[in-house]
Order: C-alpha cells, then sequence, then structure tokens
C-alpha cells in the first residue's frame, strides 16, 4: 500500500513537471508568436510611411503663394496642413 502511493506521488510529480515544461515551452511561442506580429505591423507602418514620403516628393509643396500685397502673402492650401504652412512661410522669410 505504501509502495502504491509512492508510485502515485511520483506519477504525479512527473505529470507535474511535464506540465510545466510544456507550459514554459507554450508561453515563448507565444511570445515569438506575438515579437514577429509585432515587427510585421511596425514594417507595414514603415512602408507605408515610405509610400506617403514618396507620394508627397513627387506632388510637390502643397501650397501656392499668390501675389504680394504689401506684406501680406496670400496662400491657397490644397490641403488642411496649416502648421506645415507656417513652417514655410518662417524659412521662406528669414
Amino acid at each position: 500500500m505504501r509502495a502504491d502511493e509512492e508510485k502515485r506521488l511520483a506519477e504525479k510529480k512527473k505529470q507535474d513537471e511535464e506540465n510545466r515544461v510544456r507550459e514554459v515551452e507554450e508561453k515563448k511561442q507565444r511570445e515569438i508568436e506575438e515579437k514577429r506580429r509585432r515587427l510585421e505591423e511596425a514594417e507595414k507602418k514603415r512602408q507605408a510611411m515610405l509610400a506617403a514620403l514618396k507620394e508627397q516628393k513627387s506632388k510637390g509643396p502643397n501650397f501656392t503663394v499668390g501675389a504680394k500685397k504689401e506684406n501680406t502673402v496670400s496662400f491657397f492650401f490644397e490641403k488642411k496642413s496649416w502648421f506645415g504652412a507656417v513652417r514655410k512661410l518662417r524659412k521662406a522669410y528669414r
């Protein structure tokens, strides 16, 4: 009877160890998959940014400058990029 109890305890201990090892391996696999997914998302974002930059370079500036009238410049914006236009104005008048 005592031998049966020791055998059961040894079997339970062995199963617990196997479960622990399996859980650790599964956790590592999940972390690897998550890291791969994040890297793929970052690469997609990078590619989208590069494509947007390339498109923007081919378009030219996003504003046109009208005739100068008494220290004022009229702008006709193609996009709503107020801050970009302000930066360009400051550069132009430096």
